[in-house]
């Protein structure tokens, strides 16, 4: 008996974040092919975030005949196909249709170690391949553009409130950002579909990348200490007993990069507690992890 094609995929979203990925020093995406399926073996999603679709969304899912899941990496939707042709939807999806996910997260140190400024923290994150009628957001990326999501996702206040309000209050709750995928997206690398209805082959991957967060490093020390032009740590504000980093030090969950302190190397901080402190005149913050020696 002959064996026919039920459903294909019709996207993949994945999203990525480097304070899982990385090790240390060593950056995920300079990593090998190999390595970077070795990394991700040990990677969920789930640990620090969740995504699944609006309620609008899930009706839509469940009345087009479409499947949605949540991979490890992130999510996937599927389409049931023509019986006579697997490359076109069984049922029609017209251009405008859309399909709107939630992302809330799971973790609430979230922000501790993703490079988001706290200033920042409190705003929606939009990604969708068209853009809002007075929205200068960037599309969101494909796999393998190696695009970290950064300001120009977020949306205005205005923007916020108007999204908000089409969501119920579960949804709203520690929401992070929304996905908006349409069927046609506004550039045509980005559809779903091609111009005759078909399934774009191979099916369209999305990608989210989120950059760990990098910190001036503080260590504090019971006794007076020795530093030299060729260490890691320098004395803060001519103080023998606190020691920071020169330069910011990537906080990783995995891996270790090493502080040089003349013959020792100092442990690296937990990512628990970070202390954000202002530059007195100007606009920027400089954040801290302390470590008490």
């Amino acid at each position: 008996m002959a064996f026919s094609i039920k459903y294909k995929p019709l996207l993949d979203i994945n999203i990525l974040h480097l304070f899982f990925l990385n090790q240390g020093t060593d950056i995920f995406t300079s990593l090998s092919e190999a390595k970077q399926l070795k990394r991700l073996k040990d990677y969920n999603v789930s640990d620090f975030m969740l995504v699944k679709p609006s309620t609008e969304t899930a009706e839509i899912i469940k009345g087009f005949k479409l499947v949605f899941k949540n991979t490890p990496k992130g999510i996937t939707i599927w389409t049931k196909v023509d019986s006579s042709n697997n490359s076109k939807p069984f049922l029609a999806l017209y251009e405008d249709l859309n399909l709107t996910f939630t992302i809330t997260l799971t973790d609430k140190l979230f922000y501790n170690y993703t490079n988001i400024k706290p200033k920042n923290e409190r705003k929606i994150f939009y990604f969708s391949n068209r853009k809002l009628a007075d929205n200068s957001n960037k599309l969101i990326p494909l796999s393998g553009e190696d695009t970290f999501i950064n300001s120009a996702y977020f949306l205005s206040d205005l923007e916020k409130e108007n999204e908000l309000e089409r969501l119920n209050t579960n949804e709203s709750t520690k929401l992070l950002g929304l996905i908006r995928i349409f069927i046609k997206a506004d550039k045509s690398r980005l559809s779903l579909l091609k111009a005759n209805g078909n399934i774009q082959n191979p099916h369209k991957a999305f990608e989210l990348s989120f950059e760990n967060r990098k910190t001036i490093w503080r260590y504090y020390f019971n006794k007076a200490q020795n530093t030299v032009d060729s260490d890691d740590v320098k004395e803060e504000n001519s103080e023998p007993k606190i020691l920071i980093t020169k330069q910011e030090q990537p906080l990783t969950q995995k891996g270790f990069v090493p502080i040089a302190l003349g013959d020792k190397e100092l442990p690296n901080p937990n990512y628990n507690l970070i202390k954000p402190k202002a530059v007195s005149g100007t606009n920027q913050t400089i954040i801290f992890s302390e470590i008490y020696m």
